[in-house]
């Protein structure tokens, strides 16, 4: 079976015996091993060009070998011939023809960058005004702008695009708005005067749903939805809270023809069962760790068939440093806990890949997942 089939299979009543390897988060992994991943220059990665994005992204994909991608619209036909990336000796540049602006660009760091920290959020004295100004409401989708497609259309007729499952990934509502308060000012709200960020969550949830549409004009075949922070808020606000938004959000996705696939980060446990009520049709969860435990047989048990689960192998510590052997038995631990999900399963990791992690040993992980599952 091709990634595609075995993640279609993986989504059906029937569930699958040829289980798909993944990882969460493979734009992580591509960034930190990009100059593992291709000879491309890293600065193509900025280049509009659909023909330049769709190598690009192919190489990279293909080095790695995982059964599904990252994917969304591509640039616009006004973007793709206005803008110009000029490289100059070691440096690269962006070039904005409309208006003459040229911006350096950075090639991509190992691990990131902090982009912001809690001293630079702005002390918020009226949250019902700041978050409405932080969370207008964007225009309605009426269709992929001229040339957004241009992207989508070559990678879904190329061998690539026609065999791997493509997703695209929105964020939860209620930590969406926490990232714009900062989370001191978040929680403390939260806790005192909780509508203004409700209010915000249902504005920046009608925007998600926008570019939920934009990702099912682009061909994607699900929205993985990152939700953090959420285990922090307790289960009556995450009833009263969240649980609505990403209901909503959920059968947005499902009115677009697609699936959807919940990673809710941190402890599931106490509000579990609200979990199961969003209606998503995957599940992933982190693995153990920050003092709780997600053992996936315990996740199975109470998933019982109702959702596909994901798995969530320890990318941390065994994915990185573990043997071979230690890797073999967590795998299959890892399978047979999905069979008695009635094959409803897709071999994950419960976090990003580490960037120690070799590209060899992210081979051995995808070969010991498809051939265990023969």
């Amino acid at each position: 079976m091709t990634g595609l089939e075995r993640i279609l299979a993986a989504f059906s009543p029937q569930g699958t015996s040829d289980f798909a390897a993944v990882a969460c988060y493979p734009g992580i992994l591509n960034r930190d091993h990009y100059f593992q991943l291709t000879g491309m220059p890293w600065w193509t990665a900025h280049d509009p060009n659909p023909a330049v994005q769709l190598r690009s992204l192919t190489e990279q994909n293909e080095a790695v070998g995982f059964d599904w991608y990252g994917f969304g619209p591509g640039a616009s036909r006004e973007e793709q011939q206005a803008v110009d990336i000029l490289a100059e000796g070691d440096a690269a540049f962006r070039l904005d023809r409309r208006t003459g602006k040229k911006t350096r660009l950075e090639p991509p760091v190992v691990s990131g960058t902090l982009s912001v920290r809690q001293e630079n959020y702005p002390v918020i004295d009226d949250p019902a005004a700041f978050l409405k100004a932080a969370i207008p409401l964007g225009e309605p989708f009426h269709g992929l702008a001229p040339g957004e497609d241009d992207l989508p259309r070559l990678m879904m007729a190329s061998p690539y695009g026609k065999t791997h499952f493509a997703y695209y990934s929105v964020g939860g509502a209620m930590w969406g708005v926490s990232g714009i308060m900062g989370y001191e000012q978040f929680f403390s709200l939260l806790a005192t005067d909780p509508e203004p960020i409700y209010a915000a969550a249902k504005r920046y949830l009608y925007n998600s749903i926008q570019r939920v549409k934009a990702a099912a004009a682009a061909g994607c075949h699900a929205v993985w939805i990152e939700d953090c922070m959420m285990d922090m808020i307790g289960p009556e606000r995450y009833k009263k809270y969240n649980l609505p938004v990403i209901k909503e959000l959920v059968q947005a996705i499902r009115d677009a023809g697609m699936k959807s696939m919940y990673y809710f980060c941190g402890n599931p446990w106490p509000v579990m069962d609200m979990i199961l009520e969003t209606g998503a049709d995957a599940l992933s969860l982190e693995e153990s760790k920050k003092g709780f435990s997600i053992d996936i047989a315990d996740v199975v048990a109470r998933v019982n068939g109702r959702m596909t689960a994901l798995g969530n192998l320890d990318a941390i510590d065994l994915l990185e440093h573990g043997s071979l052997d230690d890797l073999h038995r967590e795998v299959a631990r890892q399978l047979d806990a999905g069979r008695r999900n009635g094959g409803r399963f897709i071999m994950s990791t419960g976090s990003p890949v580490t960037p120690g992690t070799t590209i060899a040993r992210l081979h051995e992980y995808i070969s010991l997942v498809h051939e265990l599952s023969e």
